[in-house]
């Protein structure tokens, strides 16, 4: 077996240890700072920017399913991001952001029973969006709205949250809520069980 030169045992051993101050809290914060010539090795790719906001490439290193709750833990380095942070995967509506504590962030997902916004299909019907853990309800819609399978929802900017116009998803099924009001399920545009890409809209 060839035995390795000195120049090779040293480099081995640094990027050994290099690779274990990674685990350390702050890590990868810490060595992206000092400019590392084995941060191309070591570390993941940088924050990218796109016209829509800061894009973060197969950074979601987490779904959290506790009760009632739908999150995801993405990992956004030295970034922090305000909480209500409109986030999107390929444009349509993922959620908004929960918490921020680098290195990483959490994002609660429309699915989450706590999350509601304000959408509207293309002929301006509107109604209240509403997570139910593995589902997606449009509720509060009065009953001489229309209303039909296959309509497009956007966010309609009406709450406050998020911008107009954000794709959220499509009518599946619609169903009376009360004998004034109907809701509809709603199939989202971004497959929320395998997020990989995820962007955050500029602060």
């Amino acid at each position: 077996m060839q035995s390795l030169t000195g120049k090779e045992l040293t480099t081995a051993l640094i990027t050994l240890v290099l690779f274990l101050f990674l685990l350390l809290p702050g890590g990868q914060r810490i060595l992206r700072a000092a400019g590392s010539p084995f941060q191309k090795i070591l570390l993941p790719p940088t924050t990218s920017v796109s016209p829509l906001g800061d894009t973060l490439e197969s950074n979601v290193v987490r779904f959290t399913s506790e009760p009632y709750q739908r999150n995801i833990l993405v990992r956004t380095f030295e970034k922090t991001y305000t909480v209500g942070t409109t986030v999107t995967s390929d444009g349509a509506l993922v959620g908004i952001v929960k918490e921020s504590n680098p290195p990483y962030t959490t994002v609660q997902l429309v699915s989450d029973q706590q999350f509601r916004g304000v959408a509207e299909t293309k002929d301006q019907t509107k109604g209240v969006i509403e997570g139910e853990l593995n589902a997606i309800r449009l509720s509060r819609v009065p009953k001489n709205e229309k209303l039909q399978v296959g309509d497009e929802l956007v966010t309609s900017g009406l709450d406050g949250r998020f911008e107009s116009g954000i794709p959220i998803g499509v009518i599946r099924e619609v169903f009376d809520e009360s004998s004034l009001l109907k809701s509809a399920y709603v199939e989202t545009y971004a497959n929320l069980a395998e997020l990989k890409n995820v962007e955050f809209s500029n602060d």
